[in-house]
């Protein structure tokens, strides 16, 4: 066996210091649970997936777009897995590093080879995981695409606040912001603020700052696209990766487009395409720059269309995900799904019609019991 694949939905809120041992929220814990499974879509053959004791059993549409990847379900009761199971494994590969997750696995008797070093967690990945990096890396990537395209528009700032009088001046200054905790998941730390403020509301902004450190604002923009760019970052450097096209709903996640580069610039602005592989090459010079070899992996750069009096711009960094995406979980699924399908997020009951939705050119991948989350909640 390969690379041990795992889906720990509960990535960024467990990078909230001293979350490493916190039970995940609910809404992750059924996440990993229904989608554990999810990560057979970009394994290898040969490889493996863990899923947990209560997962569903992943449905024969899934087993045959994922042909010799193994399923291996983890023991309850604080038992472990054989040694010689891990002694098969090369590495692990997980939706992202936490201490939590180094924790459970270490529990599952993954031996340190195979674990990489707390404090590389909380010394690179959490900082440069929080939304505090995307604020200092806008201003970089909209000065460094000013130079390589000077005619293209773009627009964006964000600003990020330690204190209330910081912050009272920035919501003060936008009218209307958008206001983020530095680590949080599926939208659920992402909320808007009108100024003046409710009580409540200012509250929420007192206390993001008292217990992360700070919170990201920025001005409330008025959106006409959504997409982002994905990326891999090695010892050697950061390389463009391909495009994610995707639909939101009230900050949630709600399907990917499956398709190549070319096909997925369609749906964008017709003006923009032509500057999109620049804007890779650029962007990608700028995490170049930053993350400077410390951190190797995937990870996504959201971005999105904004309408301003002159027409569209490109806000060019609204997040940046240190961790695989559900953009590049739709890039794997360019090998197994044909050209313009769609990979989207369904409530119902796990892997419920799957084969139907399949052979539609749909992927189930994400599906749960109905009424219990909302759809699109895995962002």
């Amino acid at each position: 066996m390969s690379l041990l694949h795992v889906f720990n939905a509960g990535h960024d809120e467990a990078l909230v210091p001293a979350a490493h041992v916190c039970q995940p929220s609910r809404a992750a814990r059924l996440m990993e649970r229904d989608l554990s499974a999810l990560p057979a879509l970009w394994a290898a053959a040969g490889d493996g997936v863990l899923l947990p004791p209560d997962a569903p059993t992943p449905p024969d549409a899934l087993r045959r777009l994922a042909p010799g990847v193994h399923f291996i379900t983890a023991p309850t009761d604080g038992r472990r897995l054989p040694a010689a199971f891990w002694d098969a494994i090369d590495g692990i590969a997980p939706w992202g590093y936490d201490l939590r997750l180094r924790h459970v696995l270490a529990g599952l008797g993954a031996p340190d080879r195979l674990l990489p070093d707390a404090a590389w967690i909380s010394d690179v990945v959490r900082p440069l995981s929080s939304r505090r990096t995307a604020v200092a890396l806008l201003p970089a990537i909209i000065g460094a695409l000013g130079r390589a395209l000077p005619a293209l528009p773009v627009a964006g700032r964000s600003a990020w606040c330690t204190t209330a009088d910081a912050a009272r001046a920035v919501l003060a200054a936008n009218g209307r912001s958008m206001c983020k905790t530095p680590w949080s998941c599926s939208g659920r730390g992402v909320f808007v603020v009108a100024w003046p403020a409710e009580e409540a509301v200012w509250r929420r902004v007192e206390k993001t700052m008292a217990t992360q450190g700070g919170v990201a604002i920025e001005p409330l923009y008025d959106v006409a696209a959504d997409f982002a760019m994905e990326f891999e970052a090695d010892t050697a450097g950061v390389h463009y990766a391909g495009l994610s096209v995707f639909e939101t709903s009230s900050g949630r996640y709600g399907g990917n487009v499956v398709a190549d580069d070319a096909a997925l610039a369609g749906h964008l602005p017709e003006g923009l395409r032509p500057a999109l592989p620049v804007v890779g090459r650029v962007v990608a010079d700028v995490l170049r720059g930053y993350i400077g070899g410390r951190y190797t992996g995937v990870m996504g750069v959201d971005m999105m269309l904004v309408r301003t009096a002159d027409g569209w711009a490109l806000h060019p960094c609204v997040e940046l995900n240190l961790r695989r995406t559900m953009g590049m979980v739709a890039l794997g699924l360019r090998r197994v799904l044909p050209p313009a399908s769609r990979f989207r997020i369904v409530p119902t009951r796990p892997w419920q019609a799957a084969e139907q939705l399949l052979a539609g050119g749909e992927a189930m991948v994400a599906i749960w019991d109905a009424g219990v989350m909302p759809a699109g909640s895995a962002s």
